[in-house]
């Protein structure tokens, strides 16, 4: 439920926002998903996550350098081939999501 309640009011861009600094979520989600057999949908939050692995790391660093950056920046430089905009599309792609129309 947290990843559409994110996805839906963010698209691909607040969700990656809201669960950057969560990175198991994208694990436990798509883990949830495949035990419900929404084999797809989990797929790509799996990639999601690992597009996002890199986020700690350039946050400790920027944070040891006294450094911010903004969302934008930061997406530049975790995702500079965009692949978050071909995730959504494949979302989007998906019936319903992925979900099952009953649950």
């Amino acid at each position: 439920m947290s990843f559409i309640l994110a996805f839906e009011n963010g698209g691909v861009s607040g969700w990656l926002y809201n669960w950057s600094n969560q990175l198991m979520k994208f694990e436990e989600t798509a883990a949830a998903m495949r035990r419900r057999k929404l084999e797809g949908l989990a797929s790509i939050v799996e990639e999601a996550g690992l597009l996002m692995a890199p986020i700690e790391a350039i946050e400790r660093d920027l944070t040891a350098k006294g450094q911010n950056i903004t969302w934008k920046e930061m997406r530049r430089w975790i995702d500079p081939d965009d692949k978050a905009n071909t995730l959504e599309a494949r979302i989007n792609a998906l019936p319903d999501f992925g979900l099952p129309t009953r649950w």
